[in-house]
């Protein structure tokens, strides 16, 4: 679910094709989108997943991202404007546990971006490249790792999440 004004338009990203821009201001701090309150959304385990889904370059590989551990959620009959978040090495927002939150204030007309790596399979890398350089998922463990110590970092900075 989105918890913001957002439109779809062509990305500030070479090669990205379409992105997701915000149409509010967003402080640091401020929950912008949380997974598994779309109808339709489902949550599988990876196992399950990779069975369905064995091919990682097939088109239907990226329609599901890492939860938490090794569970996955995603939505096999339509797409939402989440979906049209972009990577990038420097993000506007934090992926953590299936909730996005702003790492820094985000100003109206801002495209968001999110470090894929934090929900791509492990070692998945075959389907995210923008400009020849992959995007890797990491491991289980260092995805929660990383994105809960920043986590925290935001926490520390803010009066509360809004």
């Amino acid at each position: 679910m989105l918890c913001i004004r957002g439109e779809v338009r062509p990305s500030s990203i070479a090669k990205a094709g379409q992105g997701l821009f915000t149409l509010d201001f967003l402080p640091k701090g401020k929950i912008v989108i949380i997974y598994n309150s779309n109808p339709g959304d489902l949550i599988i385990d990876e196992k399950s997943y990779l069975e369905k889904h064995p091919d990682p370059t097939s088109e239907e590989w990226d329609i599901f991202v890492k939860l938490i551990g090794s569970y996955y959620i995603g939505n096999y009959d339509h797409k939402n404007l989440e979906d049209y978040i972009n990577h990038s090495d420097f993000p506007n927002l934090l992926y953590h546990c299936g909730i996005f939150i702003a790492v820094q204030d985000i100003e109206i007309g801002e495209e968001l971006t999110v470090d894929y790596r934090y929900f791509l399979k492990e070692n998945a890398h075959e389907i995210f490249k923008i400009n020849g350089k992959p995007i890797i998922g990491l491991s289980n463990k260092e995805s929660l790792l990383r994105s809960s110590q920043k986590l925290i970092e935001i926490l520390e900075s803010v009066d509360d999440l809004s």
